[in-house]
């Protein structure tokens, strides 16, 4: 058999895409796994893993229990506590950052190859479908937060799984696979509360899918199997999002307290206080596969109506969970925006809507030139433009990080330790990297580095408290009168918090400066 005979075979296609899925995976975690850089956010989630608040003291020992965990979580950060106990148990491996990455790249991973699969199921005998759940990567915004240690890919995954189940499941199948993917749904569920709204719009359409019969006069109907195969599959479901209500009131509802504020950050992307978060390119550019498929199922054309009924049910999917999130962002509640950490899932669904119009076209060519040649080079183009734009981003790919201050300072000698004058919100980062992280080395560092706000800390036996120094500005950094004051007392570095406008200037977000004084 020859090469091009292999490669158009079933298993030289499969071959070929597992070569591709390797380097794709090999590139994407080179330089990015290993980072020592840990920001705000992930510091919480990891302490939260840990069993422990955010502001905790140097040096606490850990409880090791499930319920430190869920506590810890509960008080520190704004989602389930999913993430938080997977993280936990790989805590009892290893405590380094490389391996809680490692789970969020595999959640954005597991994202794509369970599309893979989709489009296999679709259209088995074109090499794009082998390779069709890459097509996430040549996202920035999907590589960028593959890699943070907070739960958007979790929540990705969870509502991937959702579209896989309601295009695929099947009363036929075992209980032990309805069972199987049920709960593997429920544990995604447990990632952000917005994963409500994926799990219902799956039940919604599998009820009716299962029990609504057109021909029958009663319209639904309810086999004995069918009820149980749809309660096997759901039923883990119920039974987490019960756990998340409850841990809710058990904590007296923080969450939901700090979540609903005025000033809560996330408000900022609303349509109704930022209507560019919406109408924007790249929100055009995403839609735009989606509604062109709309549109050739819908309109009177030859052909395109019938090829493209086997994508009905994604279709339906992902229109109405666009469709249910804008509600809530003119309802002022969760920002819609596709350009940001706030809603992923809808950004990588219609992300991936190009492959099943791309599958769509190949087929409408196969059907309608019966000389192969411009059907097979189209498919050609297609295979090798995306796998050339896959691997391209998989290794230029570098995320760039809020807070750089960690790999700063262990790039800096050993001795002398220098004297440092860091915000307060880098206490949890500092502390991980000196128990646990890059900086665990250089422990005597601690006595040198004290800490500033433009308030004083809560709670008085906190290290921070303790070894608070100065009350400093909060939005523009500091003025060249506490510079001068630093430098009176003999501080080396500062690390201080800036606000930055991302996004061409249409958001802000804050990072770490590394301000060196001497």
């Amino acid at each position: 058999m020859s090469v091009v005979s292999f490669l158009q075979s079933t298993k030289g296609k499969l071959a070929l895409a597992i070569i591709i899925w390797f380097l794709s995976l090999l590139g994407m975690g080179t330089g990015n796994l290993g980072s020592p850089n840990l920001w705000f956010d992930e510091a919480l989630q990891v302490w939260a893993a840990l069993g422990q608040g955010h502001y905790t003291n140097y040096d606490t020992p850990l409880d090791n229990s499930i319920h430190s965990v869920i506590k810890a979580n509960y008080s520190s950060t704004w989602d389930p506590p999913g993430l938080s106990l997977l993280m936990h148990f790989l805590s009892r491996i290893d405590k380094q950052l490389w391996i809680f990455r490692s789970l969020t790249m595999l959640f954005t991973f597991a994202s794509a190859l369970f599309l893979t699969l989709l489009a296999v199921h679709w259209a088995p005998k074109y090499f794009l479908s082998y390779i069709s759940g890459l097509i996430l990567l040549l996202s920035g915004l999907l590589c960028h937060y593959s890699f943070e240690i907070r739960p958007y890919s979790m929540e990705l995954l969870h509502a991937v799984l959702a579209v896989y189940i309601t295009c695929r499941f099947s009363p036929c199948w075992s209980w032990k696979k309805t069972v199987l993917y049920g709960s593997l749904l429920a544990l995604c569920m447990a990632s952000r509360y917005c994963s409500v709204f994926p799990a219902l719009i799956c039940a919604a359409l599998l009820f009716i899918k299962c029990f609504y019969e057109p021909e029958n006069p009663n319209a639904f109907v309810f086999p004995r199997k069918k009820i149980i195969s749809y309660l096997l599959l759901f039923l883990p479901s119920l039974l987490v999002g019960l756990a998340l209500c409850y841990g809710l009131l058990q904590m007296k509802n923080q969450q939901w307290a700090d979540a609903t504020r005025n000033d809560a950050y996330h408000l900022l992307f609303l349509f109704a206080n930022d209507p560019g978060e919406i109408i924007n390119w790249t929100t055009l550019v995403l839609w735009l596969p989606m509604l062109t498929l709309l549109a050739l199922r819908l309109l009177p054309l030859k052909l395109f109506p019938e090829l493209a009924r086997k994508y009905d049910w994604f279709v339906v999917f992902v229109l109405l969970l666009n469709l249910f999130r804008l509600l809530i962002d003119w309802a002022q509640h969760l920002p819609y925006s596709l350009t940001f950490r706030f809603n992923l899932p809808c950004h990588a669904l219609l992300l991936f809507s190009y492959i099943p119009l791309a599958l769509l076209v190949f087929e409408y060519c196969s059907l309608k030139y019966k000389n192969r040649t411009l059907p097979d080079r189209l498919q050609n183009l297609c295979n090798v433009a995306l796998t050339c734009m896959v691997i391209a981003r998989t290794f230029t790919f570098v995320r760039i990080e809020e807070d750089q201050s960690i790999g700063y300072l262990r790039r800096l000698p050993m001795d002398p330790a220098p004297k440092v004058l860091a915000i307060v919100a880098t206490y949890p980062a500092l502390r991980y990297a000196f128990e646990y992280g890059a900086l665990k080395d250089r422990i005597h560092w601690r006595d040198k580095l004290y800490y500033c706000a433009d308030k004083y800390p809560k709670q008085k036996d906190w290290t921070v408290t303790q070894k608070f120094d100065f009350i400093a500005p909060r939005s523009s950094g500091m003025s060249d009168e506490y510079y001068q004051m630093a430098k009176n007392k003999n501080y080396d570095y500062i690390l201080e918090s800036d606000i930055q406008m991302r996004g061409a200037g249409q958001r802000w977000g804050r990072s770490i400066v590394i301000v060196k004084l001497n």
